[in-house]
């Protein structure tokens, strides 16, 4: 479950480190939810507490287009690769056979060796 509100603070450090535009780590995110972050921690300034909705729309849209996205590219990559030695270590490195689909699962595993492309998740997570 969820958490209704969180501290502004934390809100505005997520967003700014993570959801604004040009910030560092800058993750991947539709204008749409980005701005309704925006708007939720521009609108919890005053009471201390921001609604969390939006930002776990942020961490559910932010997981969704990895496993669509650029993990399915990058297992399909593997797959076609002229170097088949390659693409069958790194698969076989999560202990996975070729033709298995990806799951939330085998994205966590992978995720384990991409660590620093996580740091939104995990802040969220503490959240939660």
């Amino acid at each position: 479950r969820q958490p209704d509100a969180i501290e502004y603070t934390v809100a505005k450090s997520l967003f700014d480190s993570y959801l604004e535009i040009g910030s560092e780590n800058q993750i991947n995110l539709s204008e749409d939810i980005r701005e309704k972050c925006r708007s939720d921690v521009a609108n919890g300034a005053g009471a201390g507490l921001v609604a969390f909705h939006n930002f776990g729309r942020a961490e559910r849209e932010t997981r969704a287009m990895i496993e669509q996205g650029s993990l399915l590219r990058f297992k399909q990559h593997l797959q076609r690769s002229s170097d088949e030695y390659f693409a069958r270590d790194q698969w076989e490195r999560l202990g996975l056979p070729p033709d298995t689909p990806m799951s939330y699962k085998n994205f966590c595993m992978w995720a384990k060796d991409n660590e620093r492309l996580f740091d939104f998740f995990d802040c969220i997570q503490r959240i939660i």
